[in-house]
């Protein structure tokens, strides 16, 4: 981001200038380029807040501090993909498996030693996987993983990246490319479901409430059937962490065509409001309770000063989401 300059406003927002050389592609007013890979995180950025979906995903503002809820949902996630891939994959030893899955965990957490009392700390993390398969035994469990049209690949941690058709970047003219990443393609009562965990420090109604018409799962389920899997619905379990238990609540939420129908011509519609907002050069605050989601947004430091540009360091740095380049690198474990 060196070579794009940033100002403050009387009213708080961000201008960013560059110099536009001739021979360089059409740029916006904010001379920033436009995305060409949209995931379910960017659109439920934009979709909360314009100014939001700006800050982290078009200027790749991230807050130096890491978040333990992030960290220990990839290492979870981490954890339930390697056991799965050892148990279904390899050979059905829980043993085996759970020696697998703490292996990766532990690699993947790092050197982070800042959370060691934390609930989510990395001992928990590991128990709560141990947890998670002692409620749902591989062995009996009645939701297992699709095991490919070969039979013997158990389709674990399930990348897609299709054009999303009616689209056109402003820029190359290509159509915009829709990403996703999910748990597992789950085989139940012989149909094909998204399956997704989920980490929560609490579970009851409200959690359970949540996922009605979620985005995320509508748009996966687009996405699987664009590779000619016809997905039925979504599951998704959640495994609590609390001081002395882990807890568990299941969810199977079933999507319908007409739903994807209009999943997909709602996101046409976000994705064209996305496109006039980097036309102008202006993109909008919420200033609702968007502000104090789960406890605060990530940027209301800096949408609480008039003056935004001289309060990003030292508490935040740039670190652009690339969902292609996410799924490579998963890929590649």
């Amino acid at each position: 981001m060196t070579d794009i300059n940033l100002t403050g406003t009387e009213t708080g927002r961000f201008i960013c200038t560059k110099e536009n050389k001739s021979n360089e592609p059409k740029l916006s007013p904010t001379n920033l380029p436009f995305p060409e890979v949209i995931d379910a995180t960017m659109m439920r950025d934009f979709r909360s807040c314009e100014h939001k979906f700006f800050l982290g995903r078009m200027l790749g503002l991230q807050p130096v501090a890491p978040s333990i809820h992030l960290h220990a949902g990839k290492v979870f996630a981490r954890g339930m993909e390697v056991f799965r891939l050892a148990f279904y994959g390899e050979k059905p030893d829980f043993n085996y498996a759970m020696g697998r899955s703490l292996v990766a965990m532990i690699r993947e957490w790092g050197d982070m030693d800042i959370w060691e009392d934390h609930n989510k700390s990395l001992w928990n993390i590991i128990l709560g996987v141990r947890a998670s398969f002692l409620e749902y035994p591989p062995a009996m469990d009645y939701i297992k993983p699709w095991m490919g049209k070969d039979g013997k690949t158990p389709a674990v941690e399930f990348n897609f990246v299709v054009p999303i058709p009616g689209t056109r970047h402003p820029v190359t003219g290509n159509p915009l490319l829709y990403t996703g990443r999910f748990d597992m393609l789950a085989d139940y009562q012989k149909l094909l479901y998204i399956e997704d965990d989920k980490t929560a420090s609490a579970l009851g109604a409200s959690w359970t409430r949540q996922w009605l018409l979620r985005s995320q799962f509508i748009g996966y389920a687009w996405g699987a059937k664009e590779y000619g899997l016809p997905v039925a619905g979504a599951i998704i379990r959640g495994t609590a962490f609390l001081k002395t238990k882990f807890t568990f609540l299941q969810v199977i939420q079933q999507i319908s065509q007409w739903e994807i129908d209009r999943w997909l011509e709602q996101t046409r519609q976000d994705l064209l409001r996305m496109e006039r907002c980097w036309e102008s050069g202006v993109f909008g605050f919420n200033l609702d309770e968007s502000c104090a989601h789960y406890g605060g947004c990530t940027y209301l430091n800096l949408c609480t000063k008039p003056n935004p540009e001289n309060w990003i360091e030292p508490d935040y740095k740039v670190d652009f989401w690339k969902p292609l380049e996410q799924t490579k690198a998963e890929l590649k474990k």
